[in-house]
């Protein structure tokens, strides 16, 4: 992708401007953009936006265009543990094994991960296991070291952003029991460390969004009721978000407003 954009650029196909946007405001019959590149600011105009800003920096953005001071936003809470498998690894890949859930529910997914790789000085500072003396064993067991990440859809999030002064704060609370929610999901042949499991902050995800839902802010080309010729193309326009995040679901939905705007 990075290559393509190059390439359109050096062909003049688009005008690359460096820098963020800082603002975005109504302007008569199209808007202006702020755009900030170090110490400089200058402002564009247009009849039709697109944003694609990412869910944080689009949800900034609308929050400043519509006066919002506080919104709810969606991640998948994401819980993690290191369990031990008579399984013996024997690659030093990090990438995962396979992923599972439990039977009927796709709202928690877990993806399994060898650990026989990850250097051994994080390993054990992970662990708050910090001896030296405990290398050469980590090295006999670490093939049959496993890590789990658990994720959760939306429906259990508890996360939200806040304009204050023109300064933005993203507030996550583990309120939820989720733990409760896991009883019997892992097989009974993996063995769970203990001290491991631990509930990572919410928003650690990665998989940030729904702070402006399609089906209370957006008609069904993803164009901002009371704001024609903007449309949103990132996440932040969700109405949910699956365990397992949702990059191809926005790249689709892209092209399909893409196809729709008329240039």
């Amino acid at each position: 992708v990075k290559h393509k954009i190059k390439d359109l650029i050096k062909k003049k196909k688009v005008k690359f401007i460096s820098g963020f946007v800082e603002n975005i405001r109504k302007k008569d019959n199209g808007y202006e953009l702020s755009i900030k590149n170090k110490n400089k600011v200058e402002k564009f105009f247009d009849y039709k936006v697109v944003l694609g800003t990412g869910s944080l920096g689009t949800t900034k953005l609308l929050m400043q265009l519509m006066n919002i001071k506080k919104i709810k936003l969606l991640c998948t809470p994401i819980t993690q543990k290191v369990i031990l498998s008579l399984r013996k690894e024997k690659s030093n890949s990090l990438n995962a094994l396979l992923s599972f859930n439990k039977n009927k529910t796709d709202k928690v997914i877990s993806h399994i991960f060898p650990l026989k790789g990850i250097d051994n000085k994080f390993f054990l500072n992970t662990l708050k296991l910090n001896f030296n003396f405990l290398n050469p064993m980590i090295n006999l067991i670490k093939p049959y070291i496993y890590g789990i990440y658990t994720y959760h859809c939306s429906d259990y999030s508890n996360i939200t952003i806040e304009n204050i002064n023109d300064n933005f704060f993203v507030e996550g609370k583990n309120t939820v029991k989720m733990e409760k929610k896991l009883h019997n999901f892992y097989n009974k042949y993996l063995i769970k460390l203990p001290l491991t499991s631990k509930f990572l902050l919410q928003g650690n995800d990665n998989h940030i969004g729904g702070s402006f839902p399609l089906k209370n802010y957006f008609n069904n080309y993803n164009e901002l009721i009371n704001f024609k010729n903007l449309f949103v193309i990132d996440g932040s326009y969700l109405n949910y978000i699956p365990p397992l995040g949702y990059t191809f679901v926005t790249i689709l939905n892209s092209i399909r407003i893409a196809q729709k705007i008329e240039i």
